[in-house]
């Protein structure tokens, strides 16, 4: 059974949106994150990263890697977040930019500009992203 407390999942959570591969070591339940070379192509690794990338590929079957959400599970959380705004005007705003070209940057960029709501935008998130971690997790019990 893997032992993974709510503040381990939030951090984990954290790691993959920053970027990063985040690894549970099944025999220690130590939680591990190295930068995700396919999102930072110009990596200067530290030692210690370099390190423990080492340990995961020499052992892999001693891990499991915590995947990231993809564009399109991601794109669904902020359609999500939308559906659920009492805010009829921010919503259409927000509805508009997500059928534009680069709809990320256009979604942020009116998120950025919402007053309260963009801290209403990361809260949700931030909860979406732990529930990605902690279905994930739940696989592997």
């Amino acid at each position: 059974m893997l032992q993974v407390d709510s503040q381990q999942i939030n951090e984990i959570a954290g790691e993959l949106d920053a970027g990063c591969r985040a690894f549970y070591h099944k025999p220690t339940g130590q939680l591990v994150s190295i930068l995700d070379s396919s999102k930072f192509p110009i990596i200067d690794w530290e030692a210690e990263d370099l390190e423990t990338l080492a340990k995961i590929e020499t052992n892999p079957q001693t891990y499991i890697e915590i995947e990231a959400m993809r564009s399109g599970d991601a794109y669904r959380v902020m359609v999500d977040f939308v559906e659920q705004l009492t805010n009829q005007r921010l919503q259409e705003k927000l509805l508009r930019a997500l059928d534009k070209p680069k709809p990320f940057r256009e979604f942020k960029y009116v998120i950025d500009n919402s007053g309260v709501h963009r801290e209403e935008w990361f809260a949700f998130k931030n909860q979406q992203y732990a529930d990605w971690v902690r279905r994930q997790l739940d696989r592997h019990e």
